[in-house]
């Protein structure tokens, strides 16, 4: 397995996901840690997103029910805003 790297913006810190929960964006920038160059982030379930994250299943729950959802205040109001959405094998990084 190759280790990838993944751009993180400072603009991060000005966008609609700062004002998430603190789970919220943990879990956003494990996504962003786990993506491969296509955006597809292989985690099985939200069990695993949790232990990765280092946050509780409900908590890691939430933040995918957040993260899966529009965001009407998201400067990238491609796919209504979403970050994510729920694909074979995983998720996949839409925004």
């Amino acid at each position: 397995m190759t280790d990838m790297y993944n751009k993180l913006f400072t603009k991060i810190l000005d966008s609609s996901i700062w004002s998430e929960s603190t789970d919220t964006r943990i879990v956003w920038l494990t996504f962003i840690a786990a993506m491969d160059e296509e955006g597809m982030v292989r985690f099985a379930a939200a069990q695993n997103v949790a232990h990765r994250a280092r946050v509780s299943v409900d908590a890691a729950k939430e933040a995918i029910r957040v993260l899966e959802s529009p965001d009407p205040d998201s400067s990238d109001q491609e796919h209504e805003g979403r970050r994510i959405e729920r694909v074979p094998g995983g998720w996949i990084v839409l925004n």
